[in-house]
């Protein structure tokens, strides 16, 4: 018995150790996006979602910020990524997203629920102009706004990237 609590105990703190931070003097980092002459900025600390593209990589990396030194930056606790080597890091629109889902759901939502209606009054016909002109014109503000979700920020033109040193 008191060998199977050994091996557990043992197993435990080898799990802890190679979870837990060991850095003893470990820097706290803030990684900033600024656009260039604006007071506009966005925050990235550990934790926030970041979606980045890389110009060694040529391909989009998102994920969750594990780590921020002063020259990489961990995604997923799989990729490592330089900061010199980001090329573009995307922004979400809140509510461009939102709006284009509600915009789907409605005009989905009208066109089933007036051929439904006219359905159980025995109209003919069951699809009208109006309706489909109505559901394709809501359908196709969602894709608009749909196009417009995701912001793409260049570093080098309008945007840099910066690093904070917060462990003061």
């Amino acid at each position: 018995m008191t060998l199977i609590r050994n091996i557990l105990a043992s197993i435990l703190m080898m799990f802890a150790f190679t979870i837990a931070p060991v850095d003893s003097d470990a820097q706290n980092y803030l990684l900033l996006l600024k656009k260039k002459g604006s007071p506009k900025n966005y925050k990235y600390t550990l934790g926030s979602d970041i979606s980045v593209r890389s110009k060694v990589r040529e391909s989009k990396i998102t994920g969750q910020i594990h780590q921020i030194s002063d020259s990489t930056l961990t995604i997923d606790f799989t990729r490592l990524v330089y900061l010199e080597d980001i090329d573009n890091v995307y922004r979400e629109r809140y509510w461009f997203r939102l709006s284009s889902t509600l915009l789907f759901v409605a005009g989905a939502g009208y066109f089933i629920l007036d051929v439904f209606n006219r359905s159980i009054n025995n109209m003919s016909p069951i699809v009208t102009e109006n309706t489909m002109i109505t559901t394709a014109s809501i359908i196709g503000v969602g894709v608009v706004f749909k196009l417009f979700d995701t912001r793409r920020c260049r570093i080098g033109k309008k945007w840099e990237l910066q690093l904070l040193d917060l462990s003061y």
